[in-house]
């Protein structure tokens, strides 16, 4: 017991009593010009263009104020960081209408086309260029199909450039069917790897819109989408215990036997952390769980979005849900290894994510409550694997305008009561127990956050 801390060494008590903080300071200064408008006349239409060219330069900087895990205190910026990002870009886009209401023909209420490109310099990662394209079609009024075609570019975050600067080296004993004990001591590698490059990704997109006037009140839409990206920017750090386990999908990411001089290196870095006590000599591989960019990913899904808002009561109801289903994530982590499906897996995407609402709303008055639902998925850090409970929570919203002309002119006070996860549903649990941590739940598909009441009083004038 410490007590007033009168009866301890001051050192002592100065060495507990300390603190860790950061100040972190993100700048973005940009300038564009733009300029649009119509080129000439079809028969359906304005053809219209579009043209600009942007500037934007980025800075980050992290300063870290740590007085815990050394003797002395340590205030200085976080190493690895890279310096400000300069972007250069210019781009066009060309909307040409084909067929439109004043010259619509049967089977072809409305056709337009659009074809677009930008032309980005990064000072880091040299030039990009991307185009895209797009179709709509409206066979009849209110009912369209449209597909569209195009390609896109991602720098690294700064924090993922931070390289080896932010990262724990830490030996753990995992399973090894291999091993005559079924387990082998690893030095597994988790942060960020050296030198992440940009991610690229092709997408295509298919889909349709209804809202037809035949139909009042109704509306539907789906979209149909397939993206591949290449050098995706990603991590298997949840996988490290699966590592030796499925050779045939991690074997890029193992080191067998690796050098002693290698070994010694990571034990020798700060990050370094030996939990287990273990001599370089007993580490049977090195298992890179880093941050890195993965060879290749693929992902396939519908979203999709279904309302119905028919008149009720002097007012309007609104009843509707939307949500996404994602068919298949095929990742490969390697040049060479084979394509593994990870939806509806721990760190993953789940394959069914919905939003059901239903409401009514008269005048300055409106009610709304809304059901989320997030699918099961399985555990597979878990040994053996095991499943995890679909989550449910509710949602509701009241809100009421006074004064202003009816609302119209969004004048006069609007009040507003949120609730927030209503029924205080707790996140359900998994066994995602490391050396480091113990959260209980996924913080990507769940929020330990119950119900939560908000008011809110807006006055506009």
């Amino acid at each position: 017991m410490f007590g007033d801390g009168r009866a301890n060494n001051p050192a002592t008590i100065d060495r507990i009593r300390g603190s860790y903080g950061t100040i972190d300071d993100y700048s973005n200064w940009s300038g564009a010009l733009r300029a649009d408008g119509p080129l000439f006349a079809l028969p359906a239409g304005n053809v219209r263009i579009a043209v600009g060219a942007e500037y934007r330069r980025e800075a980050y900087d992290y300063f870290v104020k740590n007085d815990v895990s050394a003797a002395t205190p340590d205030n200085a910026p976080y190493p690895g960081l890279p310096g400000p990002r300069h972007v250069k870009s210019v781009y066009a886009e060309l909307n040409v209408p084909i067929v439109g209401p004043d010259n619509a023909v049967p089977g072809f209420w409305r056709l337009e086309i659009s074809v677009a490109g930008r032309i980005e310099d990064y000072n880091q990662f040299g030039r990009t260029e991307n185009p895209k394209a797009s179709v709509r079609w409206e066979p009849v009024e209110g009912i369209s199909l449209r597909g569209s075609y195009g390609t896109s570019f991602r720098a690294p975050l700064f924090d993922e450039l931070i390289g080896p600067a932010l990262s724990l080296y830490s030996v753990e004993n995992v399973p090894n069917p291999a091993s005559p004990t079924g387990q082998s001591t690893v030095l597994a590698l988790f942060g960020y790897a050296p030198n992440i490059q940009p991610e690229k990704a092709t997408t295509w997109t298919a889909g349709f819109d209804i809202a037809s006037p035949s139909l009042p009140g109704l509306r539907a839409s789906l979209t149909y989408y397939d993206v591949d990206y290449r050098d995706r920017i990603g991590t298997v750090t949840e996988d490290y215990l699966r590592f030796l386990s499925n050779r045939d999908v991690f074997g890029g990411v193992i080191t067998d036997n690796p050098p002693l001089d290698l070994v010694n290196f990571y034990f020798n870095q700060p990050t370094f952390f030996n939990p287990l006590g273990a001599a370089p000599t007993d580490i049977v591989a090195i298992l890179d769980g880093q941050t890195r960019n993965l060879s290749a990913e693929r992902q396939r899904g519908i979203d999709f979005d279904l309302g119905y808002a028919p008149p009720v009561a002097g007012g309007t109801l609104d009843l509707g849900i939307a949500g996404t289903h994602i068919f298949s994530i095929k990742r490969q982590l390697t040049p060479g290894a084979p394509s593994t499906n990870v939806v509806g897996l721990y760190a993953s995407p789940v394959k069914w994510r919905l939003r059901g609402r239903a409401g009514w709303s008269k005048g300055g008055f409106s009610a709304n409550a809304f059901v989320n639902y997030t699918d099961g998925y399985v555990n597979q850090t878990a040994v053996p694997a095991e499943p995890v409970s679909p989550w449910t929570t509710v949602d509701l919203t009241l809100s009421q305008r006074i004064g202003g002309r009816g609302g119209e002119d969004g004048r006069g006070l609007q009040l507003g009561l949120s609730v927030s996860n209503l029924f205080d549903k707790d996140p359900p649990y998994v066994l995602n127990r490391s050396a480091t941590s113990a959260t209980g739940y996924d913080p990507e598909k769940a929020s330990p956050i119950g119900r939560m009441i908000s008011v809110q009083a807006v006055i506009r004038w």
